[in-house]
Formats: C-alpha cells, sequence, structure tokens
C-alpha cells in the first residue's frame, strides 16, 4: 500500500512539473541579426603529461598508475608536478598501508 501511495505521489509530482515546463523556441528573426564573431586565437601551450606508478611498500600487489601533467616549458610548472607525485605516493601509502613510509 506505501509503495503504491508513493509511486501515485510521485507520478503527479512529475505531471505537475512537466506542465510548468515551457517550451522555449527560437525566433526566425534572430539568426538573422545576430553577427558571427570569430573568437580570437588563443595561444595553446604545449603541455606534457607523464604517467607513473606508486607502488605501495606494504604489499606489492596493490601498486597503481597516476598520470601528472604540466606545461612543458615551465620549469616552475614541472617542480610542481613532481612534488604532486610524491605527495600522491605519501597519501596512497599512508591509506593503504597506515603509513607512508616503512
Amino acid at each position: 500500500m506505501k509503495k503504491l501511495l508513493f509511486l501515485a505521489v510521485l507520478g503527479v509530482a512529475g505531471l505537475v512539473n512537466a506542465k510548468s515546463i515551457e517550451e522555449i523556441k527560437p525566433s526566425k528573426y534572430t539568426a538573422k541579426n545576430t553577427e558571427k564573431v570569430k573568437p580570437a586565437k588563443k595561444e595553446t601551450k604545449q603541455q606534457y603529461c607523464q604517467t607513473y606508478t606508486m607502488v605501495c611498500w606494504c604489499d606489492s600487489s596493490k601498486d597503481v598508475n597516476d598520470t601528472v601533467c604540466y606545461e612543458y616549458d615551465s620549469p616552475s610548472d614541472r617542480r610542481r608536478a613532481f612534488a604532486c607525485m610524491g605527495e600522491n605516493s605519501s597519501l596512497y601509502n599512508e591509506y593503504q598501508c597506515g603509513s607512508s613510509s616503512y
């Protein structure tokens, strides 16, 4: 009985919600009056992604691959990515083994 009442309430709520939705149709005039603006070209920087394996020190069968990406020409990005690799490995070992080191 409770399931039937729940389904009825759910159906009524769906119908009420469906009736309140208005369909917005595009106007014939808006397509003709709009100007096509070309976006400015953005200078894309070359990104380098490196995949590495995080080794679980307490159980060698729980190794996990991870990927870090950084801008190729930015030494600070590279340092930050390598620091992130170390931090991720430490957190993974702490999660799996209870401690980040032996």
